[in-house]
């Protein structure tokens, strides 16, 4: 069917119905067909089809209608209205469809355009690329050639002001031929340029057989691309030696041939003066440039070789100042110094060449004999004992510390040893064996190593091992012995203390207190001895038959000047609660020796407290009668050793009246120890004594038999005192 064309049921049914097509719809070319073969479903009639081509495209709208709805010739509003909305519809959209194909066909057109420029694009990105790594490239190149100049330059820099420096340095070529030199070469040879250009390189040096053999070696070793070095003499213009280390380096070519040589000498002065001060600090003392003990030891093998080789017999004798430690406590360590250093100048002028004098250490000087007079050990020894009296006398001259006379003695300690083996470290330790003997027997003294002494410092040493183990293990323990008055009646105790050894059994007080007063035990122990005493003095407060008995602790002069002193006994009385009036310290005389001031304040500041003072050993001290007034003591007691000889020595005698005289008249008691018979009891009885303490009357007991023994003899009367020596004995 045509555009345009109207379709109906035939001409004369349209006639008939007198059907007119709106002109707003259908174009001039509208055809009309009537549709002879479509037939309405159940009798409803013909249809009528209006195709209507749409102005200015290429559409046509198509409708059917039944044949009725065109009854009185024109279309019914009914169909006209909903016919004009679709087909406004129909239009838009066939004008978006046709709007959207002439665009896509624009897009695609664009699009290949588009697609093409990115092409040429990306090519030309690529050649851009390209172009800027090679540009980097280059300019890398650049900056490092840049770099290799720059350092080329420092590197020329730096070896034109090395060779500059102030070693000598010259340049020579294959042929050993000086080619250049610098400045300090010149001052070094004392000449000028144009003397050593073009000259043999050894004709600079010393020369010798052995060193143009060394200088052989240097060429072998320079043409296999080595460097070389060794110690030589150069010549100045003057003809003097001057030592210098010579140091040989090959310049290389691409190739790795030698072209050039360049020789440094350098000056060897100073590290000779830093080795010889490194072997003077290695073998010397620093102090009184004396050999040290390296040196010393050094020498002595060399003394035992040749005993072992000839048969001769040397000597070592160990020497130690008197009294040095009271210098330096007194007029300070410079003042010992000085004395050191004088000392060690007296002895070096009193030895032979031969002789070596040493600080082993401290105050303490060796000198070795390495060669004695004498075929035998004794001649040896005699020899030996003469030159160490040379010794004593030096030191007889009173030596100027700081203008002001001071007089030093030594105490000097031999070992002689011969062709028999023994290690250096023996004989050392003999010889200071020997002076410690001498330091013993009173200082200023000669002394020979005896096999004796060894046996007895071993012993000592074991003693030294094992109190330390026994302090710390609680193995030593106190016992008391009773204090008795003429009538018998018990009056105190003083408690002393025991050791009793694992092995050995108990050792006398008089053997281990002076080991714990030299290896420092003593404040450990002297603490503990105060406190053990007050708690058992406190526990007699208990007992009616002991609470008005003394105890008497003896107190050591470390315990006695340490500043917290006063502080120690306070605290233990106040912790067991025991009473500071029945408590007595014993202090010996040399105990005030050091400092009497500070002992007098802190006496005073106990005393105050309730605490009593007794002076053991009166008369046995160094200490002036002058102090005797200001101490504020309690008693005097007189010591053992007075008594031993009692009535039959008539000085013994003598002194027992005086102490007992000087007690009575300064208002104190006296008391005697070590009372063992019945006619020292009576004697001392009889010169105003009447406080004792000793065998005769009980040994020292332990707490628990003190107590037992204080409570049967505590006020008994004169007849009851056999009873206590039976039951004490």
């Amino acid at each position: 069917m045509d555009d345009g064309q109207l379709i109906i049921g035939s001409d004369e049914v349209a006639a008939s119905h007198g059907v007119h097509l709106n002109a707003d719809i259908l174009t001039a070319h509208s055809k009309k067909t009537v549709l002879h073969d479509l037939q309405l479903a159940e009798g409803r009639g013909k249809m009528v089809g209006v195709s209507v081509p749409l102005r200015n495209m290429a559409a046509s709208m198509h409708m059917l209608q039944p044949a009725s709805g065109f009854a009185g010739g024109a279309l019914s509003d009914n169909f006209a209205l909903p016919l004009f909305g679709f087909s406004c519809f129909m239009l838009i959209f066939t004008i978006g469809i046709n709007h959207l194909r002439i665009k896509n066909n624009r897009l695609k057109t664009e699009f290949g355009i588009i697609r093409e420029q990115s092409r040429l694009l990306a090519r030309k990105n690529n050649k851009l690329s390209r172009e800027i790594e090679r540009r980097k490239s280059a300019e890398a190149d650049s900056r490092e050639k840049a770099l290799e100049l720059e350092s080329l330059n420092t590197d020329l820099q730096i070896a034109a002001t090395a060779f500059e420096s102030i070693e000598g340095m010259a340049v020579i070529d294959t042929k050993k031929t000086i080619l250049k030199v610098n400045s300090a070469l010149l001052d070094m040879l004392q000449t000028d340029e144009a003397t050593l250009l073009n000259r043999p390189i050894l004709d600079l040096l010393d020369y010798t057989l052995e060193l143009e053999n060394a200088f052989s070696e240097v060429w072998e070793t320079l043409e296999a691309r080595q460097g070389w070095q060794r110690e030589v003499q150069v010549r100045n213009k003057s003809g003097d030696k001057i030592e210098r280390w010579m140091a040989v380096s090959p310049v290389l070519n691409k190739h790795g041939n030698p072209t050039h040589y360049i020789l440094t000498f350098y000056d060897l002065s100073a590290q000779k003066q830093a080795e010889d001060r490194v072997r003077q600090l290695a073998f010397h003392d620093q102090l009184t440039d004396l050999p040290n003990r390296s040196l010393l030891i050094d020498r002595l093998q060399l003394a035992m070789k040749a005993n072992a080789l000839k048969g001769t017999y040397s000597a070592v004798m160990f020497l130690d100042l008197d009294n040095f430690k009271t210098l330096n406590d007194t007029l300070g360590h410079d003042a010992g110094d000085e004395l050191l250093i004088a000392a060690a100048r007296r002895l070096q002028a009193s030895v032979g060449k031969e002789q070596t004098v040493a600080r082993f250490g401290g105050d303490e000087f060796v000198i070795l004999m390495p060669k004695l007079n004498g075929q035998t050990a004794k001649e040896a020894a005699l020899d030996a004992e003469i030159f160490s009296f040379s010794i004593l006398d030096a030191f007889e001259q009173p030596f100027q510390l700081a203008g002001v006379a001071h007089r030093c003695t030594t105490s000097i300690g031999i070992a002689t040893f011969g062709p028999e083996v023994k290690t250096y470290e023996d004989i050392l330790k003999h010889a200071d064996i020997a002076m410690y003997q001498a330091k013993r027997d009173g200082r200023n003294a000669v002394r020979f190593y005896d096999p004796a002494l060894q046996e007895n410092l071993s012993h000592r040493m074991r003693l030294e091992r094992d109190l330390r183990t026994a302090v710390k293990q609680q193995e030593l323990t106190l016992f008391y012995q009773p204090q008795v008055s003429f009538q018998g009646a018990v009056t105190g105790a003083e408690a002393l203390l025991r050791w009793k050894h694992t092995e050995l059994g108990y050792v006398s007080p008089a053997e281990f207190i002076p080991i714990a007063e030299s290896c420092g035990l003593i404040p450990e122990l002297g603490n503990w001895i105060l406190d053990t005493a007050c708690q058992h003095l406190a526990e007699w407060q208990n007992n009616p038959d002991l609470r008005d008995l003394t105890l008497s602790v003896n107190v050591s002069a470390i315990q006695l000047h340490h500043f917290n002193f006063v502080d120690q006994v306070l605290t233990r009385l106040a912790k067991h609660k025991a009473p500071a009036t029945k408590l007595k310290l014993e202090i010996t005389e040399s105990h005030l020796v050091d400092n009497v001031e500070d002992a007098i304040t802190k006496m005073e500041q106990l005393r105050q407290q309730g605490v009593r003072f007794a002076l053991d050993d009166f008369g046995t001290g160094y200490s002036s009668l002058s102090y005797l007034k200001k101490l504020p003591l309690d008693q005097l007691k007189i010591d053992q050793s007075f008594v031993r000889s009692l009535p039959c020595e008539p000085n013994d005698a003598a002194i027992a009246k005086m102490i007992v005289a000087l007690s009575e008249t300064l208002e104190l008691s006296v008391i005697a120890e070590g009372v063992e018979t019945e006619e020292q009891r009576d004697f001392l009885h009889s010169v105003g004594c009447d406080d004792y303490q000793g065998f005769f009357f009980a040994k020292p007991l332990p707490h628990d038999e003190y107590v037992e023994f204080a409570s049967l003899f505590s006020g008994k009367s004169p007849h009851q005192t056999d009873s206590a020596n039976r039951a004490a004995s």
